[in-house]
């Protein structure tokens, strides 16, 4: 559904969407003012994530015998203390607006 779609990740490169199904991504929201922006997604850094699956198809990744492996991490870009409200630009480089709120991956250290 598009509520579905409204919420999940991805890149104008790809046709995957990675819809987030952690109980803190109800937490984080997009701010207007990118100012206020103190959060980013990334690929995970996790031994479990399957850095080689971040370039495949969604249709190689559905043909693997075991499909579970690429995460996103949330990670800070400014201090956020204890009551702040958690913001990432949802995907204003992507060149969509607000109305998108699909975030874009980066590779850490990139």
């Amino acid at each position: 559904s598009q509520l579905s779609i409204n919420y999940s990740f991805g890149q104008p490169k790809s046709s995957m969407l990675l819809l987030p199904y952690a109980p803190v991504v109800n937490f984080v929201n997009n701010h207007l003012d990118k100012s206020k922006v103190n959060a980013r997604i990334q690929w995970s850094t996790s031994k479990h994530h399957q850095k080689d699956w971040e370039h495949d198809s969604v249709e190689d990744i559905l043909n693997l015998k075991h499909n579970a492996g690429l995460m996103l991490e949330l990670v800070a870009t400014k201090n956020i203390e204890q009551g702040d409200e958690v913001f990432l630009d949802y995907s204003s480089r992507l060149g969509h607006g607000v109305e998108s709120l699909r975030g874009e991956l980066v590779t850490p250290g990139k």
